[in-house]
C-alpha cells in the first residue's frame, strides 16, 4: 500500500495543476518458482510464474491530466483495465550445452538504464512498471564451466515497456545478443539489440541499442563497496517525430550513462550517482538526439517523476489541441515517458544511517541541469521558436532545479521469510526560474509492504 500526498504545482500558462491530490495505491505481487534436477544432476528443469493483481488507486483524488500516463492515476478501482499484469510465465531447461528459456518474462540488464524489470528498490521514490516481453533465450558458456564468460541470444515480442504496449495495439520486436563476464567480485558485459516497432497509429521505430555495463565489489573499511557503471546509445530512425526540415521522420542518435558508488557498513553508508542523458540542442533539424532512461531507473523522486512527468503530459495535450494550431505531430502521444530521467545531467549524493537495528534513516539531494535548451515545444512554437518554458515564459540557462529527499523505514533481517516493512519518504523540489518559475514542489510517500 502506498499513500501519496503531493503538493499542487502549475504546469502550463493557464495556471493548471495536475489535479492529483492525496491518494492511496495498492498492488499485490505474487509468484511461484519450481526447480527439478534430473538425469543424475546433469539437467535442470524450471517453471516460473509471477503477476501483479489488484493494482491501482484505491481512494483519493485522481489525476486531472491525460490517461497516457500508465500509472493509471486518472481512475479509481482495483478492477479497472490494467489492474492485472502478467510478469512471468516461463519454463526453462539447463544442460551441459547451455540454458534455454521460453515464455513471458521480465527484461533487465546492468543498472536498468535501458532494460529494467521494475523489481529493484530505488534509493528514493517508487517503481511502478517493469519491461515485460515474450522471450525465447539461449545462454551458454562457450569456454566451459570453469570460465565465467556467458553468451546470450534472445528474441522478444515486447508486451509492455516505455515505448510500446500490446494492449494498446503496438507491435514491437527485438533481437538481442549479449556477452557477460560474471564472478563474485563483479561483472562486465556488452548488450546489443535490434528493435523494430510499429505503433497502433501506424508510426514506426527502427533502432540499434548498444549498451555496456560493469560493476566491482570489494570489502573496504568493514563495509561493502560497490562501483557500477552503464552507458548506452540508440542509433536508427523513427517517423513518430517529424520536424519542419524532415517531414517524413528523423534519425535517432542519442546516448546516456550512469555511474554509481555504494558503500554500506553495518550501521551507515554513503551513496552517490552521476547521471547523464543527451539532449536535443537543435530540435528542428532531422536528427533526434534526446535520450531518456528507463522509467524505473529513478534519479530522485520529485523533479523528474512528478514535475517533468506532469509538464510533459500537458505539452502533449496542447500539441493535440486543434485550437492552438501551433504544433501538430501525429505520433505525439507516444512521447509520454511517465517521468523518466531524460535530456539532463544530475548529481545525486545520499547517506544512510541505522541508529537502531530495526530503523533506517536516509537523506539525499539531486542537482539537475538540462543537456539541451529548456523549452516546451508548443510554447516555443507560439513564441516564434525561441526557447520557452512550460508556463509560457522565455527560458535562459540550463539549471533545472534542486531536490532534497529523506526516508525513515524499518529494517528487516535478510534471512526472515516473512518481511513486513514500513517506510515514510519525503521529497522537496525547487524548480529553477528558467524551467518552472522557481516553484517548490513537495511529495510525501507512505509505503507499507508485506513480503514473504
Amino acid at each position: 500500500m502506498i499513500e501519496s500526498m503531493p503538493q499542487p504545482f502549475v504546469i502550463d500558462p493557464d495556471g493548471r495543476t495536475p489535479g492529483w491530490g492525496p491518494s492511496l495505491d495498492h498492488r499485490f505481487r505474487f509468484g511461484l518458482d519450481a526447480v527439478e534436477t534430473v538425469r543424475e544432476g546433469r539437467t535442470q528443469l524450471r517453471l516460473g510464474f509471477e503477476a501483479d493483481v489488484l493494482t491501482g488507486q484505491v481512494a483519493g483524488a485522481t489525476w486531472g491530466l491525460s490517461d497516457l500516463d500508465e500509472r493509471r492515476r486518472h481512475v479509481l478501482g482495483l478492477a479497472e483495465p490494467g489492474s492485472v499484469a502478467l510478469r512471468r510465465l516461463e519454463g526453462g531447461i539447463r544442460t551441459g550445452a547451455g540454458d534455454l528459456q521460453v515464455g513471458a518474462t521480465m527484461s533487465h540488464w546492468g543498472l536498468g538504464l535501458v532494460a529494467n524489470d521494475g523489481a529493484h528498490d530505488p534509493w528514493f521514490g517508487r517503481v511502478d512498471f517493469g519491461d515485460r516481453v515474450a522471450r525465447v533465450r539461449f545462454a551458454t558458456a562457450p569456454l566451459g564451466a570453469d570460465v565465467p564468460l556467458f553468451v546470450i541470444v534472445a528474441g522478444d515480442r515486447v508486451l509492455a515497456d516505455e515505448f510500446a504496449r500490446t494492449s494498446q495495439g503496438d507491435d514491437a520486436y527485438q533481437g538481442l545478443l549479449s556477452v557477460l563476464w560474471r564472478t563474485e567480485a563483479g561483472e562486465a558485459g556488452l548488450y546489443s539489440a535490434r528493435r523494430v516497432q510499429t505503433d497502433a497509429d501506424g508510426y514506426g521505430l527502427q533502432v540499434w541499442v548498444l549498451d555496456a555495463t560493469a560493476s566491482v565489489r570489494r570489502e573496504v573499511q568493514g563495509g561493502d563497496l560497490r562501483l557500477a557503471f552503464e552507458a548506452a546509445t540508440l542509433l536508427g530512425s523513427t517517423d513518430v517525430l517529424r520536424t519542419a526540415q524532415s517531414a517524413e521522420g528523423v534519425a535517432v542518435r542519442n546516448g546516456g550513462a550512469v555511474g554509481m558508488v555504494e558503500w554500506l557498513g553495518e550501521r551507515h553508508g554513503l551513496l552517490g550517482k552521476v547521471a547523464w542523458a543527451s539532449g536535443d540542442r537543435t530540435p528542428d533539424d532531422d536528427v533526434y538526439t534526446a535520450f531518456r532512461f528507463d522509467r524505473d531507473h529513478n534519479v530522485g523522486m520529485v523533479l523528474f517523476d512528478e514535475v517533468q512527468g506532469a509538464t510533459e503530459l500537458a505539452a502533449i495535450e496542447q500539441g493535440q489541441d486543434p485550437d492552438r494550431g501551433a504544433v501538430s505531430q501525429p505520433g505525439l502521444p507516444n512521447l509520454a515517458t511517465e517521468g523518466a530521467f531524460q535530456s539532463a545531467f544530475a548529481l545525486q549524493p545520499a547517506g544512510v544511517w541505522a541508529p537502531l537495528n530495526f530503523l533506517e534513516l536516509r537523506a539525499g539531494a539531486v542537482f539537475a541541469w538540462a543537456t539541451g535548451p529548456i523549452s516546451q515545444p508548443v510554447q516555443a512554437a507560439l513564441n516564434g521558436g525561441a526557447p520557452t518554458n512550460p508556463i509560457g515564459e522565455p527560458s535562459d540557462g540550463r539549471y533545472l532545479g534542486t531536490e532534497l529527499d529523506w526516508a525513515i523505514g524499518t529494517r528487516v533481517p535478510e534471512d526472515w521469510s516473512f518481511r513486513p516493512q514500513l517506510q515514510v519518504q519525503g521529497g522537496h523540489g525547487w524548480t529553477s526560474e528558467a524551467w518552472l518559475g522557481g516553484q517548490r514542489v513537495d511529495l510525501l510517500l507512505v509505503t507499507g509492504r508485506l513480503r514473504w
